[in-house]
């Protein structure tokens, strides 16, 4: 069950409705509904699959479209790779080199000791939250124009968010020695390989995964 940035998870697309979303993956475990803010009136849904690890929001805002896929566990590789319970400099350190853009650390703590911290990656639409310096959830959305403000729904399952290698500034960064540039490139290639063989695994196996109502 992959993540796609811009995308969704598996075949679950940012954008769908309530009904589509059971209609895949089955009933929830349970449904929350409520405001961010009380009286605000910005409410929003949120399904629970804790046997899963992952919940789904439907924002009020997107007309109660599926805008935001929370994954708490395992399972859910990104870019060909499981990062739960990874540290927080590993995690950086992987997406800067995949995406070229740099998570930036998110001053958004929720306990005093500072034990839940994030990194936000506009690029991929993903939160990376960790606790106690490695990663529990990963909270994915859709990508926006570059306004800020335009909302890009996906066109379907197979189109995926496109990111760019900056290969300067990551040699810059994080590259310190020759065999530091030879290993990231050999990585890099693996990486392509894998993806693109991801891409065809993905191509055979949808109509299976359609009809078990999974991902």
């Amino acid at each position: 069950m992959r993540i796609h940035p811009g995308v969704g998870v598996g075949v679950v697309e940012y954008g769908i409705t309530e009904k589509e979303l059971i209609s895949i993956i089955g009933d929830p475990d349970k449904i929350d509904e409520e405001e961010y803010v009380q009286g605000s009136g910005d409410w929003h849904r949120v399904l629970w699959y804790w046997s899963r690890n992952i919940h789904f929001t439907f924002d009020k805002d997107d007309d109660y479209r599926l805008g935001t896929i929370t994954v708490v566990g395992s399972d859910y590789p990104l870019m060909e790779k499981e990062l739960f319970n990874l540290p927080q400099e590993t995690v950086r350190h992987f997406v800067a080199i995949v995406t070229g853009e740099i998570p930036k650390r998110e001053d958004w703590m929720w306990s005093e000791e500072g034990t839940h911290t994030c990194l936000e990656h506009n690029g991929l639409g993903i939160l990376f939250w960790f606790d106690n310096g490695n990663l529990s959830e990963m909270q994915c959305s859709y990508l926006f124009e570059p306004d800020n403000e335009t909302v890009i729904w996906p066109q379907g399952h197979k189109k995926k968010a496109k990111w760019r290698m900056n290969t300067h500034l990551l040699l810059a960064l994080y590259l310190r020695s020759a065999n530091e540039i030879f290993d990231f490139f050999a990585n890099y290639s693996c990486y392509c390989r894998l993806r693109n063989g991801g891409a065809q695994a993905d191509s055979s196996s949808s109509s299976k995964n359609r009809s078990n109502r999974g991902f």
